[in-house]
């Protein structure tokens, strides 16, 4: 993933809650969810435009299934307040916590893609107090407590590599992870190189992070980004 200091909130809304998130700024193409748009990208883009050329974690992110409505639902299936704040909603997991926000959904979305690649070993996020959270360890047995303000490691028995095994590291993660710490599982790169997958941070706490989904350009070298 790259870092880009965020300015302007940009992002195809998911199911996860953050607050003050906002919409694309290309107004060009926000209008109601088409019933042909059941993939991300499904999504058109303006006229003049081309998709620019796709990372494997750019394609995995075209491939993510869209919800046939925009409604948005928290995890414990209650409406979310602002529901004028998205385009459209992910069909992905938030879990029955109330965990999932901006930067969990920027790290749920990179964890679900290595997973799929079975490349478990680069499933890995620091935490606030500097702890870095392995997926590969944790199915080791590597668990951990916390003592005062750090997390001490303790273990347990190995288990198996299965989905119930992977949500439960995320529920960890995402307890312990979030906008002022994702900043050192990324890098800096300049916003006219911004790509699908790319984000957008504002590391702090409260802080914000939003992921690119997709860009497109034209022949004048014209960018559009959600």
């Amino acid at each position: 993933m790259k870092l880009i200091h965020l300015s302007v909130g940009v992002l195809l809304a998911n199911n996860f809650t953050c607050s003050n998130t906002t919409l694309s700024q290309n107004t060009e193409i926000i209008e109601e969810v088409s019933k042909a748009e059941n993939y991300v990208s499904d999504i058109k883009i303006p006229h003049g435009f081309r998709v620019e050329s796709k990372s494997q974690f750019a394609t995995f992110l075209g491939n993510l299934n869209l919800k046939s409505d925009k409604t948005v639902y928290l995890y414990d299936g209650s409406l979310k307040p602002n529901q004028d704040a998205q385009y459209a909603v992910l069909d992905i997991s938030v879990g029955d916590k109330n965990l999932q926000q901006c930067a969990d959904a920027v790290i749920r979305l990179r964890a679900e893609y290595l997973f799929s690649q079975k490349r478990y070993n680069e499933i890995e996020f620091k935490t606030v107090s500097g702890t870095y959270l392995n997926f590969k360890e944790w199915l080791k047995g590597k668990r951990y407590r916390l003592k005062g303000n750090s997390l001490i490691a303790y273990q347990i028995s190995p288990q198996q590599n299965t989905r119930d095994a992977f949500d439960n590291y995320l529920e960890f993660v995402f307890s312990y992870c979030g906008t002022a710490s994702l900043g050192s599982s990324l890098v800096r790169k300049a916003l006219d190189e911004i790509n699908a997958g790319d984000v957008f941070l504002k590391p702090g706490s409260p802080g914000h992070a939003v992921i690119v989904m997709a860009t497109a350009i034209n022949n004048k070298k014209k960018k559009y980004f959600f």
